[in-house]
Order: structure tokens, then sequence, then C-alpha cells
């Protein structure tokens, strides 16, 4: 059962909720008053700073890609053709792929993200329908709740705790708007036990990210200030104590570029000195942002945008955690995506002549998504990837799936540049295994011969 936590020395001030003690997190989690702070904090930092801005869109595009691919399973291959085909087009056609990745976002920024299929406008659409998105922040009680009905932050729990409803806030309704779970796509990052709703997934470093605007603000101020005195007058102590009549310098003069000045004695014209160097400010902010990323895994020079002190042998080894997260990622995300491909699905076959009729049976299908991580450098690649095929530790099954390429389409544009058929394409690769273990096709391609043998 949940409880509401009175937070100890309870932050008046925005930037104390940023700053509340690390022992005092998980307390304050279990106040409404602070979880929706924490997630307006995190909403205000992705408008104010472009590290977060950019950390949230990693998550979101190397998670989810342009636009899931759907490769199909179905014993007709021409039926695969035709539902990846029309999946394309209309997810291309109605952004899906950006619905998603706005989605995988929200769960990020939020701790929530949601979508909501909604009727489209255009009548020629076979299928009819789009997805919108909205921020949990819209999330409220409705009107009269009770604690017994278990809702909290406008989502409504059953006996299992599981998502029930959820209350969206509309423009110019008092009452919320009701949503059952089960009609729309609702997702977050499951990170600890018994967690019935997420937090944002940067949470914990929220208490950094303002030191990064303080610390930047402050180097524009002081170049500012730089700009506005970029040189100084300096008496010559020795000179000016000598006791001698000499003329005193002027508090200001003002000059022009290319103005050369001509000073009295024991009087030098320098310049402001800098408080600290680049590199110190470099190392700072490089500093403070890996720290802020490490919650999510992600290595320091992909939240920078910036691998200038990186070498590929360490980028390489840097980037591997990131690569496991994606994957893991992907998987945990995958229900959600197989739950738009659905209800496009189930619209689909009902669509008069949209799909062939053997469409509406056998068909099952693999996802995949773009290849996010290729080698920075395309020959490396490309001798990594031929000593695989040629020890048999991979096929161009694989290898096509990993470039976010169709491998049934691929196989079949060889056999047609070839001049040759899918079919003799495959009695090549196979016979190819007899001098090298060169292992290029899955097995589901081979003839029907080799399978019987």
């Amino acid at each position: 059962m949940i409880t509401s936590l009175t937070i100890r020395n309870t932050p008046t001030s925005p930037e104390d909720w940023r700053n509340i003690p690390r022992r005092d997190y998980k307390i304050a989690i279990g106040n409404p008053l602070f979880r929706k702070k924490i997630r307006e904090v995190s909403a205000q930092e992705d408008e104010e700073n472009s590290y977060y801005t950019g950390i949230l869109n990693t998550i979101a595009e190397h998670c989810v890609g342009s636009v899931p691919l759907i490769l199909g399973n179905h014993p007709i291959a021409e039926i695969n053709d035709v539902i990846e085909d029309k999946w394309m087009d209309w997810a291309s056609n109605n952004s899906i792929g950006t619905a998603i990745r706005q989605i995988r976002r929200g769960a990020a920024r939020t701790g929530l993200g949601i979508g909501i299929p909604y009727k489209l406008a255009d009548p020629t659409d076979p299928v009819g329908f789009g997805i919108k998105t909205i921020s949990s922040l819209r999330l409220t009680n409705p009107l009269g709740a009770r604690l017994e009905d278990r809702i909290y932050d406008g989502i409504e729990y059953d006996e299992n705790w599981d998502i029930k409803k959820i209350y969206v806030k509309e423009y110019g309704v008092i009452d919320p708007v009701e949503y059952e779970a089960k009609d729309i796509l609702l997702w977050f990052k499951r990170t600890t036990e018994d967690m019935l709703i997420g937090m944002p997934e940067c949470g914990p470093a929220f208490c950094l990210f303002p030191s990064i605007k303080r610390y930047m603000n402050a180097i524009v101020r002081g170049e500012e200030f730089r700009s506005c005195i970029p040189m100084a007058l300096s008496l010559d102590k020795e000179v000016y104590t000598s006791g001698e009549t000499l003329p005193m310098p002027t508090d200001s003069f003002e000059y022009e570029p290319g103005f050369i000045p001509t000073l009295p004695p024991g009087i030098k014209l320098e310049s402001v000195p800098m408080s600290n160097t680049s590199d110190d400010r470099t190392k700072f902010i490089h500093l403070i942002v890996a720290a802020a990323a490490r919650c999510v895994q992600m290595p320091k020079n992909i939240a920078l945008g910036d691998s200038s002190d990186s070498n590929m042998a360490t980028a390489a080894i840097d980037i591997q955690p990131w690569i496991n997260k994606v994957k893991i990622d992907r998987v945990d995300f995958q229900p959600v995506v197989r739950r738009v491909f659905k209800m496009w699905y189930d619209r689909a076959i009902l669509a008069s002549g949209y799909l062939p009729v053997p469409a509406r049976t056998n068909f099952t299908y693999d996802l995949n998504y773009d290849s996010t991580f290729e080698h920075p450098d395309p020959g490396k690649r490309a001798n990594a990837r031929a000593v695989d095929l040629s020890s048999g530790s991979t096929t161009l099954h694989r290898v096509y799936t990993d470039q976010a390429r169709n491998p049934r389409r691929e196989l079949d544009r060889e056999a047609r540049m070839l001049g040759i058929t899918r079919q003799q394409l495959n009695e090549i690769i196979i016979a190819s295994r007899a001098s090298a273990p060169f292992l290029l096709q899955d097995p589901e391609d081979e003839p029907a011969s080799s399978k019987k043998e």
C-alpha cells in the first residue's frame, strides 16, 4: 500500500528541490509534491540545458531509431513483402516513428511515456488512426478522488497495483478526461523493486545539471566582462614613488580598432588576465556531464557530442555498457512497438482490399531497428565482417539484420544482380561450405533438398 510520507526539511525553492540529500531521496519519492516537483524540474532542465536535452534525445533515438522494422515470417514470401511495405508506408505517412520515440523520451523525461490513438481526419486512409503523445505532467487526480480509490498522480491502479486508468487534464475542461490503460500506450522504465510508476531516469543527477548551467553562465558573463574591459592601465610603482611630478592616468579612454595610444611615463597597457584556461573549463564541464550521464550508462563522448579527447580504442571500450543498455531498453520497450503494430494489423486485415487474404493468418514477425553502433572506420568494419563470415561465426542474414536491412529482400536483390534465381543463389552459398566454413545463409532459406539431408 502506498502512503504519503513527509520530507524532512522540506525544500522551499526550486533549487533546493534539486539538492535534496541522497539519504532523503527515497523518503521524498513517497511524497506526491516531490514527485510532481522533480518531474517539473526535469521538464525545466530539458528546456534550459542543452546537455540534458541531448541526453534525452539520444536515449530515445538509440532505443527506437527511425521506424522499427517488421520482418515477416509468413510462409508466403510475397505476403511478408506486402505487410512490411504497408506498415512502413503507414508509419511514414503518420509520423509513427516520431510518436514511438516521444513515448520513450517521455519515460526518460518525466517517468512515464504516454501515447493515445486517435481517428485520422483523412477518410482515404484504410487503417484510419494515428498516435498522439502527451506529457505525464498533464496527469491529475479527478475531482473527489479518495485515498481508497488507489489514484495517485492522475493514475488509477487495480487491486494488483497494475495501471487501470489515467486522468488527463485537457485545456478548457475542469474535470480531467479518463482513458482506460488497455486502450492507450503506457511505458516507464522499471529501475527498482516494487516500482509502480517511473521517475525521471536522470533524477539522481539533478543536483549536477544546475552546476553546468551556473558554470557556463559564469563563463559567458566573464567573457562579456573581459570583452568590455579588454585592456587596463598599469602603473609602474618605482616611477610613481620617485617623487617626480608625473601626469596621472585618466579613469578611462575610448579607442577604436587599430588605435595606438601614447601613454605617460610609468603607465603600461596590459590585458586583463583570465581566471582559468579553456582546458580547465573544458575538463570541468566534461567531468560534470560525464557524472550526470553515468546514471543512464551513457558514455561521456556521446553525452557531450564531442570525441575530441577520445581515441578509437578507448571509445570502443567506453561505449560497450551503453550498447548493452540500448539492447536491454529495446527488449523492455518491445511491448509498446508490438502494441502499435497489433493496432495497425488488426485494422489492416479488416480494411477491404488493403492486405491479401492469406495475410490474415499465419503471420508472425521479428522486430529490427536501425543500425546505431556502426564502427567509425569503414575499412576495419568491412574486414571484421569478412573474417566473421569466412569463419562461420555470422551469416549474411545476421549481417543484414544488424544493418537494419531486410535479409530476404537483400538476398533476392543479390540474385537478380547475378542474373540467377534465389534458389540458385542458395545452392551456391551452401556449396561454398565445402571449401571454407563460410555460412552466409539463414537456415530457413536453404533449399528443401538440403533440409531433408
